[in-house]
């Protein structure tokens, strides 16, 4: 669903050779890089097209109102002034844990870092322990990552502040995502009479699961996609904390709104996989 229309990123194609849709057909991290660098490269090759990455950009207006003069102020502080006729910008308000401070007070000596530092933790082999903290999509990542690099599931703990609604991508995309397949998941909104019928309607169906499938009603739908085989595999992990919030993290405890979680700080990490609001919709 995402990508450049004149440069395909799937695998699959038709006898013309367009690409088709194919859920199964992901890329991997490292493809996806690769895939705009190629495209950053077509454009450059232009010589009509300047790329700016991590950085600021600001107009000068004139008199009339007029944009006069941007200015682009790189991640390494240099500055570049141009006058031209477009300027392409793409904004975001989506920061992620690596490029900002823990949401919440950390302890000095507390093991603490971003979801995309996991990997080269668990490769270090200096922690024996992991709670990650934070039930949406990235926490399922966090989740996925340590199983299948070989953590035992007991030394993880989960700090769930919510519990949420996931989307299962096999049932979603099934028969590549048809009409009769969404006409199957819009009838239980046609048919149903209360929310809370509505999404165990959904959920009996396939579209929908829940880390408790007999546990009590999921407060939010987030509605992370992930694949039946990752439900599967977070509900192996039985040790979820549920006491609300983090509020502070101590030298050797964990302060939440409904209660305290001790742990080892000389052993344990945590994996900061935490949402400051929810893209601009508002707090979740």
């Amino acid at each position: 669903f995402y990508g450049m229309n004149s440069l395909p990123l799937g695998k699959r194609r038709d006898r013309w050779g367009r690409e088709v849709f194919d859920a199964n057909d992901a890329a991997t991290a490292a493809e996806i890089v690769a895939y705009y660098e190629r495209g950053i490269e077509r454009f450059r090759r232009s010589g009509r097209v300047t790329c700016f990455f991590r950085a600021e950009y600001k107009c000068a207006r004139g008199a009339a109102g007029e944009c006069s003069w941007h200015t682009i102020v790189s991640h390494d502080l240099k500055m570049t002034r141009v006058r031209c006729a477009k300027v392409v910008a793409v904004s975001s308000d989506v920061v992620v844990p690596s490029a900002r401070d823990p949401l919440v007070p950390v302890h000095e000596r507390v093991g603490f870092a971003p979801v995309n530092a996991l990997p080269g933790a668990i490769a270090v082999g200096s922690h024996r322990n992991f709670v990650v903290l934070g039930a949406g999509k990235t926490g399922c990542d966090a989740i996925v990552e340590l199983l299948s690099r070989g953590v035992d599931r007991s030394r993880i703990q989960w700090v769930i502040s919510r519990d949420v609604w996931y989307f299962v991508r096999d049932e979603m995309y099934r028969n590549g995502n048809s009409f009769a397949n969404t006409g199957r998941f819009m009838r239980c909104f046609l048919e149903e009479t209360s929310v809370e019928d509505t999404f165990l309607a959904i959920e009996k169906l396939g579209f929908l699961a829940r880390l408790d499938p007999d546990g009590a009603f999921p407060g939010v739908c987030k509605a992370p996609i992930v694949s039946l085989k990752e439900v599967e595999a977070l509900r192996t992990v039985k040790n979820r904390v549920r006491l609300g919030r983090v509020l502070s993290i101590e030298a050797d405890r964990v302060i939440l709104e409904r209660g305290i979680l001790e742990f080892s700080a000389s052993d344990t990490l945590f994996v900061d996989c935490m949402a400051e609001g929810f893209y601009g919709y508002g707090n979740f």
